[in-house]
């Protein structure tokens, strides 16, 4: 049946929430890369990708595909590929290289949810069930982590924490206030998490800046704020037209300049460190990222290294183990 569009044609066919993503046949018709074109994995590195992971479902073939896309920059060594099918297969092997870095699941206790996109909330299901997680967010947030087709194993019931966005509350010796975060997502929040006189801020996945969200910037010593793009390279990189629009719009992402122009208006004295996050793999880099930032701060007569310090976050990397004093 024709649409009144070309999207809403090829949608009513072959869009995602049309396919048949329970029928096994479907998923043996992708490892036979009979359908393979459908979901943009015909060229080497999908065939590969399809023949190694077998992927049963939506969320691990948008995995699969973000996966490949890193495989592009890596030189030598196990490739993203492999580190993925490695601990896919195996959960405990993360567990393990947790370890490494001094830390253990088990002393976790609960989880702070800040929106409910794929990328944020995949595996909370399965993290929470192996280790009696309680999990906390928004009504909002939970809801749209059940209808996430990402998410195969949800939250149990009984794990699940309802939050009032803009409301206080306390979780062992921590005192936490959760604030909105403008994004596209069923909803999305932000965390000043307080202990013992030190105050910690996380906000990402950022539209644009609130009055509420600058205040939190202030009241910091330490801050992880999202750093997403580069207008330059979004502009001119491969994105479709329709998903830069939504990247730039007021619901999108934050962008370089523009995070920096949030630090700099907004932090105080004692801001000691703050860590950019959520970088585009497509639209940014760590360097540009973090030069961009440093040329605003200091036309604002700030200096990064001197006034706070500035690291970025990498995507593939953990970040290792800080300690805030």
């Amino acid at each position: 049946e024709r649409k009144s569009t070309l999207k809403e044609t090829y949608e009513s066919i072959v869009g995602i929430y049309n396919l048949e993503r329970d029928n096994p046949e479907m998923w043996k018709m992708v490892w036979d890369h009979k359908i393979s074109s459908l979901f943009q994995m015909e060229q080497q590195s999908g065939v590969q990708g399809i023949k190694l992971i077998k992927p049963k479902d939506v969320g691990e073939l948008a995995t699969l595909n973000s996966v490949i896309r890193l495989m592009a920059q890596e030189k030598g060594g196990e490739t993203p590929l492999e580190i993925w099918s490695k601990y896919r297969k195996n959960i405990r092997l993360w567990y393990n290289e947790m370890r490494e870095y001094g830390l253990s699941l088990s002393k976790v206790k609960h989880i702070l949810i800040t929106h409910d996109h794929a990328d944020h909330v995949k595996s909370v299901g399965s993290v929470s069930r192996d280790f009696s997680l309680q999990v906390f967010s928004t009504h909002q947030v939970h809801v749209g982590i059940n209808k996430n087709y990402c998410v195969r194993n949800k939250i149990s019931p009984d794990l699940v924490r309802i939050i009032e966005k803009g409301n206080t509350f306390k979780l062992g010796d921590f005192t936490i206030t959760s604030f909105g975060v403008p994004h596209d997502s069923s909803d999305n929040v932000g965390y000043l998490i307080e202990a013992e006189g030190v105050v910690f801020c996380l906000m990402t996945d950022v539209g644009h800046l609130t009055d509420k969200m600058r205040e939190m910037i202030g009241q910091a010593n330490y801050l992880v704020i999202e750093a997403n793009y580069d207008e330059e390279m979004l502009k001119t990189g491969p994105y479709p037209e329709h998903l830069k629009v939504r990247i730039m719009s007021g619901e999108g992402h934050m962008e370089n300049s523009k995070c920096a122009v949030a630090i700099a208006e907004n932090a105080t004295e004692r801001l000691k460190h703050v860590w950019l996050c959520h970088l585009s793999e497509e639209n940014n880099h760590p360097e540009l990222a973090r030069k961009t930032v440093e040329q605003v701060l200091r036309s604002y007569g700030l200096v990064a290294g001197k006034d706070f310090l500035l690291d970025v976050l990498k995507r593939k990397t953990p970040s290792g183990v800080y300690e805030l004093l």
